[in-house]
């Protein structure tokens, strides 16, 4: 991850690469070996904030083991996804798992991956251990993921738990399990359990949400669902809103919490689901897909400063947080100066020199 300062280069050099040393204090100009901050003294930057003017500072930091946790039931594979383009959901799903592991590949730090399976009883495997050569997860997510009939959701998060527990050696990264599935649990298809298997799954995600180790702090786990939502589980035609509303039930019965719930429906893709998790999790991978969008901004008008600077620049009050701003017209505790970086999509559009407005 590079970084940019308009404050500390005026010509928009890169001041150095996310976790470098550069970013760190140099205990000759800085004796109290303060962290990097930003212009407000006292806030420290976190690993994911993009601050526009000022400091833009990604602090990679902290290091990541990501798990993830595939449904491979024949409904993957045979049920197509019309705001994906009318691809299969496996197809889909898989591009957005790729994009979100070139994103961690790209962060900078010494983040590792895993890939695990879950179908049938039979069928649940671990596919790839924990490895930081993300390509090798990477090449197994589009050929090495077996489908199957069923959808043993307790099964996932028992192997998940197992593997955490038994098979990764070096417990110093902190954990980020991100587990899809995209039907109602079916963990034995044609005989079904008397009283079906959400105690099952509440059990064991129990285990796996309380696992931690000294190693992290004594951080556990953050356990992410996704519900890549089908409407039409149960053979019947129903509402998609309503059999969406069913799968987020149950896949918040094994999340961290109901924050890290997340679910399709009518107006939001699998793609947005993808980004809003690494959004929320606030890790350096996001970061690196912004700061893709970010270098597209040009310094049009050749003062040294790229251009989605020079908007922010116009601000006196550019990063002010808190309450009763006077800048601060949808009442978010942001200045719109700010708010106008996070809702920019792209960062700033290239125009020919001499044509801009």
């Amino acid at each position: 991850m590079k970084l940019f300062t308009a404050k500390n280069d005026i010509k928009g050099n890169f001041i150095g690469a996310c976790g470098s040393n550069g970013l760190q204090y140099d205990p000759n100009v800085d004796p109290a070996k303060r962290h990097p901050r930003d212009t407000i003294d006292g806030l420290t930057v976190g690993c994911g904030q993009n601050i526009v003017y000022g400091w833009t500072v990604q602090k990679c930091n902290a290091n990541f083991d990501y798990v993830f946790v595939m449904d491979t039931s024949t409904s993957m594979m045979r049920t197509r996804d019309v705001s994906s383009g009318n691809k299969l959901k496996k197809d889909a799903a898989n591009e957005e798992l790729q994009d979100f592991l070139t994103n961690i590949k790209n962060s900078g730090g010494d983040h590792r991956a895993a890939l695990i399976q879950f179908n049938h009883r039979s069928d649940t495997r671990v596919v790839t251990p924990l490895t930081n050569n993300i390509d090798t997860v990477k090449q197994a997510a589009t050929s090495g993921l077996t489908y199957k009939e069923g959808t043993c959701i307790e099964c996932g998060l028992q192997t998940t738990l197992t593997f955490l527990q038994n098979e990764r050696q070096d417990k110093s990264r902190r954990v980020v399990v991100v587990f899809l599935t995209d039907g109602l649990p079916n963990s034995d298809p044609g005989a079904p359990k008397a009283g079906g298997y959400e105690g099952d799954i509440a059990a064991v995600a129990g285990r796996l949400k309380a696992l931690n180790t000294a190693a992290t702090g004594n951080v556990p786990p953050t356990v992410i669902g996704i519900g890549y939502g089908d409407p039409n589980f149960s053979g019947a035609p129903q509402p998609g809103d309503l059999v969406n509303a069913e799968l987020i039930r149950v896949i918040k019965l094994f999340t961290t919490d109901d924050t890290w719930a997340f679910s399709t429906a009518a107006n939001v893709s699998i793609t947005e689901v993808f980004n809003r998790i690494q959004q929320s999790l606030n890790s350096c991978a996001l970061n690196e897909k912004l700061h893709a969008a970010f270098v597209k901004s040009k310094d049009v008008n050749n003062d040294g400063i790229i251009n989605t600077v020079d908007l922010f620049a116009l601000y006196d009050a550019y990063f002010q947080k808190g309450t009763n701003l006077a800048g601060d017209l949808n009442q978010d505790g942001i200045i719109n100066s700010l708010d106008i970086s996070l809702l920019i999509g792209d960062l700033g559009t290239v125009v020919e020199p001499g044509t801009e407005q």
